[in-house]
């Protein structure tokens, strides 16, 4: 962050859960910030929004460039992966943002 008045008002006056940064899980609290055009009505988060956690694993070739890619949205349940591994036709992974293992099938091999 550039704003450096900012910035150390944020860290001293606000609790680290509720600071404007990226997390490995977000939209728990009314009380997490918006960013940019996030907006919440009702409780809910709107489709536009951008979000502050998100959920992503990506294949990358030898010489990384991405060739395939799992997500899992703003309002998905996978998010702040923090690893992954494949393993007799399934790919493995951790979410550290909802603390979970989970896996899918997976078709393809590993480069």
């Amino acid at each position: 962050m550039s704003e450096e008045r900012y910035r150390r008002r944020m860290i001293d006056e606000i609790d680290a859960d509720y600071w404007v940064a990226p997390c490995l899980r977000s939209g728990r609290s009314p009380l997490e910030p918006t960013q940019q055009g996030g907006v919440k009505q009702l409780g809910v988060l709107k489709p536009w929004s951008p979000s502050r956690s998100y959920g992503l694993i990506a294949r990358l070739d030898r010489a990384y460039r991405p060739t395939a890619s799992l997500h899992s949205r703003t309002n998905g349940r996978r998010h702040g992966v923090t690893s992954c591994l494949v393993s007799e036709g399934r790919l493995y992974f951790t979410a550290k943002g909802d603390g979970i293992v989970a896996s899918c099938a997976y078709e393809g091999s590993m480069p």
